[in-house]
């Protein structure tokens, strides 16, 4: 055999090696998820009312055909099915990667004040314009709403007569008492009895900067009625720059 021959074989050998060896180290081009699972804590069994998941900690551990594990971040976009609107004793989320769907029994606790889904919240405009909207009223007949507004390094001066009141939604009734310099009452309610809210803007006005520090504003004591009961709302703050 010459010398040529021979060099040519085992170049020919060395690659079918190297290939070999590569095939044996390289995950399958092909593979599929096997199973997935939640890594331990991503979840918690026990939310607070209003409470959101902390995705900054949660994983999967995906394993794939060819018994590779993988850490795979959890997005909200995979989960389905989570509410922390009202308490409830057992709650079911459902998670899905890949096809593969995954179920995590939790449940939601808080007090008297988150017995319904119907929030307040507050919002604050460039030019300082303060609007308080309403939502969660889709499975709740709201015919009537009376809060608190408590301020700090802001003020305001709502006045029943229009002052500084810009809008208020239409078909309702409302009021507006003093109770400090820095709080007052809003009572809003349905003009006919009947009609409930739908979610959306409730009234509008105008703020007062009046310290060169960050504002605080919180909406507090609120309370919706139905027309047969009143039910109050977990407060809301809000900080005002």
């Amino acid at each position: 055999m010459s010398k040529r021959i021979a060099s040519i074989i085992v170049i020919m050998l060395s690659l079918a090696v190297f290939v070999l060896l590569l095939q044996g180290c390289d995950p399958d081009p092909v593979e599929g998820v096997r199973s997935i699972e939640l890594e331990g804590g991503a979840l918690k069994e026990v939310y607070r009312v209003d409470e959101e998941i902390d995705y900054d900690n949660a994983y999967l551990l995906v394993t794939y055909t060819g018994g590779r594990v993988s850490r795979v971040k959890l997005t909200p976009n995979m989960v389905s099915g989570f509410s922390t609107d009202v308490p409830v004793h057992s709650a079911t989320l459902t998670i899905n990667f890949a096809g593969y769907k995954l179920e995590w029994i939790y449940r939601v606790i808080g007090s008297s004040e988150a017995a319904n889904s119907v929030r307040l919240k507050a919002e604050v405009s460039r030019e300082r314009v303060l609007t308080i909207s309403l939502s969660g009223t889709e499975d709740f007949p709201v015919l009537g709403v009376m809060f608190e507004v408590v301020m700090s390094g802001v003020a305001a001066e709502p006045d029943v007569d229009g002052g500084e009141i810009i809008k208020v939604r239409e078909g309702v009734y409302y009021s507006v008492n003093h109770i400090s310099d820095a709080a007052f009452r809003i009572v809003i309610w349905s003009k006919d009895g009947r009609t409930k809210f739908e979610a959306g803007e409730l009234i509008s006005f105008k703020l007062i900067k009046t310290g060169t520090e960050n504002g605080v504003l919180t909406i507090q004591k609120a309370v919706v009625s139905d027309g047969e009961g009143d039910y109050t709302v977990p407060q809301s703050t809000l900080e005002i720059k």
